[in-house]
């Protein structure tokens, strides 16, 4: 998988629904990478985010993925 390439970087998830591809990922990742992921729907969000609440390389974030991914 891509992400476990992805050393000391970011990426970038647009549509976190409730965070099952997230995890794929995350399982994937070095322990230097983050991973930011954007979700409009708020319950999905808020589900992703209670996943991910132990993870500090997480960021769960709640609006328009086009625009929270560009300013993260």
């Amino acid at each position: 998988m891509l992400a476990g390439g992805c050393v000391g970087g970011v990426i970038g998830e647009i549509g976190t629904g409730v965070g099952y591809g997230t995890a794929w990922m995350v399982s994937a990742m070095p322990g230097d990478a983050r991973l930011v992921t954007g979700e409009l729907d708020a319950d999905r969000a808020q589900a992703a985010a209670d996943l991910f609440a132990g993870d500090p390389r997480v960021d769960v974030l709640h609006g328009d993925g086009s625009v929270l991914i560009a300013s993260h």
